[in-house]
């Protein structure tokens, strides 16, 4: 396999474009490349319209997975926040 793409496991959920996986042992959380939903957990913004259903169709899209893998860009660079940022497979 690529070595910029890892298959991980999910650990928990947080929105319809964030999640944390568990990736070698280490429990990260990253933020979806290509996506951008409706805020629903945002600590300074309010529930936006459909934010929590794309929360809960991405939950249960990755709860039902075979498997998910991350692909890092070449840079593999994270987010203000100090999520990683990845696609997501």
């Amino acid at each position: 396999m690529n070595e910029n793409i890892k298959s991980v496991t999910l650990d928990s959920c947080v929105d319809g474009d964030t999640a944390k996986f568990n990736i070698d042992g280490q429990i990260l959380k990253f933020r979806f490349i290509g996506i951008d939903t409706p805020e629903s957990v945002h600590p300074k913004k309010k529930v936006e319209p459909f934010g929590k259903k794309a929360s809960e169709y991405t939950c249960n899209e990755l709860k039902n997975a075979k498997e998910i893998l991350v692909e890092y860009e070449k840079d593999n660079k994270k987010d203000k926040y100090e999520r990683e940022l990845a696609w997501i497979w």
